[in-house]
């Protein structure tokens, strides 16, 4: 496939724009021109980089989230597992 043979595509999103030469070009608007294709391909390598020194993967840090269920449950709320539908559910103390 010659680059002339990419499919281009425009963003048809209406709350946001992407632009060419972004990753979200090419991972959100499934454009394959060569500029979205390049960021694509640099945001790739970076995050494969990132992974492998052991400074990405996205996680963050969750002491923060556990300190504020502890105060929720300090205020009685409790936490029940819906089996239906296995959504996590806050029931507020009566």
């Amino acid at each position: 496939m010659g680059h002339s043979d990419r499919p281009v595509r425009d963003c048809q999103h209406f709350t946001v724009h992407h632009e060419h030469g972004s990753q979200a070009g090419y991972t959100q608007d499934g454009c394959r021109c060569t500029w979205c294709t390049n960021a694509n391909t640099v945001a790739k390598r970076q995050h494969r980089t990132a992974l492998a020194y052991g400074t990405g993967g996205g996680l963050v840090d969750a002491a923060p989230v556990r300190k504020h269920l502890k105060a929720l449950r300090a205020a009685g709320f409790s936490l029940r597992l819906s089996r239906s539908s296995w959504n996590l559910r806050w029931r507020s103390p009566a």
